[in-house]
């Protein structure tokens, strides 16, 4: 009975192994990561951590332990899934890893790392309200990106330090800094400057809706919709191959996404000045469009819906959000849902009703304003400390379970070791096996390869009128006397041109006679092969010469030239054919 191979039993005892630690519902619990696993992947917590953020933190764990990320990478990660889709509660998290990570190598030693952290920890400060950390921040990325020449990117962030001057009561600072942006982006046809104007124009008309200058805000929206109509029909106009350069597919979408939005603060500001005829013609435009049409469009047109008296609109979407929002309820979105509620009900005459909507908003803006009643804050802080027990419970789990996984790892990963260094071994020697027989053909064909004798070429030497009536095939035999008897092709300056000036033929002739009269494509060709055939004779009998020193006394330019013909003609490098002669 034929004996079954030590490394077949690991690899089947390994892949055993591998489906016992499964759920029975493929990748499961059970299953332990490989580096192979597309699920494993930055791409892929990316793809999920908007909607599943543990899910994204799961990936990134496993993405780390098979090494499929670094582990400041996939701590850069963890910070944009804590900041970008987490509550308050991890806010500081996210902080602390961005901050560890400026005084980090990571960050040191590739500065294009710098831009992505700094981004975070202005989204960080600006969601904890903090304008101080917010300004210093993104004061720091702003001189960052202008001084790696990115100055589209450093206005953009300057537009952002204008909202956040005018929060810090310096209003008329503020303003002028949007207004400079705006005025530095305008103008230029190129998409991404024209992005960030979009997004400058945006910050302007949040902050004049702030300040309820609703007059001021027509000029804003405006240039939006007229920027957005002339990109949508001239777009490769605008075409600079920027990363944030839309597909041509999605250029629609981005112009009715953002067209959209300046008619929804037009439809705003109208309304707030009474020209109810203006604020419905954009109403409608905004309704008419794919955004409009969303939750989200929506939910942000949903006062002017209260403003123009259209109260089952705005209460039908307040309804859907509500559902959204679950008991989680302690916020700025509820408590302007409260005050829409009490604006309809009053309306309708239902007086007690808007009283009591009335009410509950006082309260809860009391509440969220005013941070050092803790008695008013107690509900939320109760609930905050259920989350953080609930997150403290799922951090040991999620600790067991990557002990779990280290372990089946290690066990995995050492049978399948054996079994690859198993393999690879064996593939080896059936390599070094044929090697060294091809090695010793080359060396065989080498000795008894003909060399040709001088006197052909030297009879016709004196007579260079009779090669002209040689046939392409006579006429190679002849050059391929006098190349290998005089051994010109040792010279790497050996070219058509010294055959033209020694036999006085043209360059069309010389090159038909090895193009026509031979199996060589040219005489390049033809020089290689003999110099490739010379080198197997060094290779053999000069062990002393290194395999630059036979690339160049074979006629060879240069080393890599040699390896590479060597290579294309025997199958082997120059060093696996010395090897294997040895």
């Amino acid at each position: 009975m034929r004996k079954i191979p030590l490394y077949i039993i690991l690899v089947i005892a390994a892949i055993l192994v591998v489906g016992c630690t499964g759920n029975g519902e493929g990748r499961g619990r059970g299953h332990v990561p490989q580096a192979s696993d597309s699920l494993y992947t930055e791409q892929a917590a990316m793809d999920v951590y908007g909607k599943q953020p543990e899910r994204a933190l799961e990936i990134i764990d496993s993405a780390e332990i098979v090494g499929n990320l670094t582990k400041d990478r996939a701590s850069l990660l963890r910070a944009k899934v804590f900041c970008l889709t987490c509550g308050e509660e991890r806010l500081d998290t996210a902080r602390q890893i961005c901050e560890a990570l400026l005084q980090s190598d990571f960050v040191k030693d590739a500065p294009e790392n710098r831009e992505p952290v700094l981004d975070l920890l202005v989204t960080i400060s600006r969601k904890k309200g903090d304008n101080e950390q917010w300004l210093r921040w993104s004061t720091e990325k702003a001189t960052f990106c202008r001084q790696q020449g990115n100055e589209t990117e450093a206005l953009r962030t300057e537009a952002e330090i204008g909202i956040i001057l005018t929060h810090l009561g310096r209003q008329d600072e503020g303003m002028a800094k949007l207004d400079d942006v705006i005025r530095q982006l305008d103008g230029t046809r190129k998409f991404n400057e024209t992005d960030a104007c979009i997004i400058a124009l945006k910050r302007k008309i949040n902050v004049l809706q702030e300040q309820e200058c609703y007059a001021e805000i027509i000029a804003p929206a405006t240039l939006i919709v007229e920027k957005m109509n002339d990109y949508e029909l001239h777009p490769g106009d605008f075409h600079d191959g920027t990363y944030r350069e839309p597909a041509a597919v999605d250029v629609p979408g981005y112009c009715d996404f953002y067209r959209s939005q300046a008619y929804g603060f037009l439809a705003y500001a109208y309304a707030n000045m009474g020209d109810r005829a203006n604020a419905r013609q954009n109403l409608t435009l905004f309704e008419q469009s794919q955004y409009g049409q969303t939750f989200n469009g929506r939910k942000t047109i949903a006062p002017t819906w209260c403003k123009l008296g259209d109260y089952d609109k705005m209460l039908a979407v307040y309804d859907e959000v509500e559902q959204h929002m679950g008991s989680d309820t302690i916020c700025f979105d509820y408590a302007k849902i409260l005050y829409d509620r009490a604006e309809a009900a009053e309306a309708r005459g239902h007086h007690a009703q808007a009283y009591d909507y009335m009410s509950r908003h006082a309260a809860l803006s009391k509440t969220l304003n005013d941070s050092l009643q803790a008695g008013e804050a107690h509900e939320y802080a109760a609930r905050y400390h259920a989350q953080e027990q609930q997150l403290q419970i799922e951090r040991e789990q999620a600790k067991n379970a990557r002990k779990n996984i280290y372990i089946w790892s290690f066990v995995i990963i050492s049978l399948l070791a054996i079994a690859i260094a198993a393999i690879l071994s064996n593939k080896n020697r059936e390599i070094r096996r044929k090697n060294r027989v091809l090695a010793k053909q080359i060396a065989k064909a080498a000795e008894t390869h003909e060399e040709p004798s001088a006197p052909l070429s030297t009879q016709r030497e004196a007579g260079d009128e009779e090669l002209t009536t040689l046939t392409d095939a006579q006429l190679f035999q002849f050059f391929r006397e006098v190349i290998m008897g005089e051994q010109l092709f040792l010279d790497p300056a050996c070219d058509r041109q010294q055959l033209i000036d020694r036999f006085h033929l043209s360059k069309d002739r010389i090159g038909a006679a090895f193009k026509q009269g031979s199996e060589f494509e040219s005489l390049i060709d033809f020089l290689n092969d003999c110099r490739l055939d010379y080198s197997t004779k060094l290779l053999a009998t000069h062990p002393d010469m290194s395999i630059g020193e036979v690339a160049a006394a074979s006629g060879f330019s240069s080393i890599n030239t040699f390896g590479r013909n060597f290579k294309r003609k025997f199958t082997l490098t120059p060093s696996q054919y010395r090897e294997q002669l040895g």
